[in-house]
Formats: C-alpha cells, structure tokens, sequence
C-alpha cells in the first residue's frame, strides 16, 4: 500500500531501507526543519475558511477564571491529540542522537497525522462509525487490517477480507471516492 501511496507499482524495488530513513534522518539541516514547519503553518492557515489576519498564541489575563476554564479545556483537547499522535502513530519514540533527526522524525509522525486526519474526514464522513473515530481507531480497524494486492495487467486489484468487521465503511469510502 505504501508503494501504491508513493505512486510505485507493487512489484517494483523496496521503497527504501531502515538504514536509507536512517541516513536521511541524520542528514536533515535545520533550514530544511524551519522550512517543514512553515508548511505546517501555512496548512493550518488554510485550514480556515477565511484566512485569520492573525494567529495569537498567548491567553488573555483580563479574565483569570474565564481564562482557566478555557485553557483547561483547550488544554485537554490538546492532550487528547497529542495522546492520539504517540498511541495512534508511534510518535513518542525520539531515539536517534541527535536534535534534527527527532525533528525531522516528529514531522514525519504529524505528516502522517495530518493525512489520516484529511482521509478521514473526506472518505469517511458519511460512515456513523469512522466519521468520529479516532486515529488509533483508523489505524486498527483500516490500516492494520490485512487485505492482499494483486498487481494485474490494467489495474490493481486490492481485497479486503470478507470478515473485517469495517468493510462496508471501507467499501463506502472507495466507491464514493
């Protein structure tokens, strides 16, 4: 699935090695970090219908209670996702040396974050129950799930197995795609 995502064949060479991601990782400059992470911003700025003249990240301390209450709850959600992200993705294993390879790794896992997140509320928004799933959700009862690919002369041909208890979700989804 991963050559099908990158746009390569399932018959053609292996995508990469662990040591070739290794290598990457350890050759990543901190320019190249700046820059992935301004995409992230310019993602999350398009992610609003209109575009915010501004984004502030600070909290408003006219209000303290008010405030408390709104950072405790924002504060939650974010813990939620960030849950989602170490549990759902693996996220929380940092063991290269140095600085900019964690980074670069980190990237990686919220890339993966961020196109779950969009397959999910474009493929599934109409299925009751992956509409609000979570990502740990997705990855085992989608991604996880075996399904045998079979390269043929004019298409691909992916199987689901008949029991997986989301197959009409996932059948759903494909058709309306």
């Amino acid at each position: 699935m991963m050559k099908l995502c990158a746009g390569r064949l399932p018959g053609d060479d292996a995508l990469c090695s662990q040591p070739t991601m290794t290598r990457l990782e350890n050759h990543v400059q901190h320019k190249d970090l700046y820059d992935m992470g301004w995409v992230f911003v310019r993602h999350f700025v398009k992610s609003y219908k209109t575009e915010p003249e501004r984004i502030i990240l600070d909290l408003d301390d006219r209000n303290p209670q008010s405030v408390y209450e709104n950072w405790y709850c924002k504060r939650g959600n974010c813990e939620l996702y960030i849950k989602e992200m170490k549990d759902g993705l693996r996220a929380d294993r940092m063991s290269c040396g140095s600085f900019s390879a964690n980074q670069f790794r980190l990237f990686l896992h919220a890339t993966a974050y961020v196109l779950l997140l969009e397959a999910k509320q474009r493929l599934f928004a109409r299925s009751e129950t992956l509409a609000t799933a979570t990502i740990i959700t997705l990855r085992k009862h989608i991604i996880l799930q075996p399904a045998r690919i079979t390269e043929l002369k004019t298409k691909i041909k992916i199987e689901f197995q008949r029991d997986n208890p989301m197959r009409k979700e996932i059948l759903q989804a494909l058709t309306a795609a």
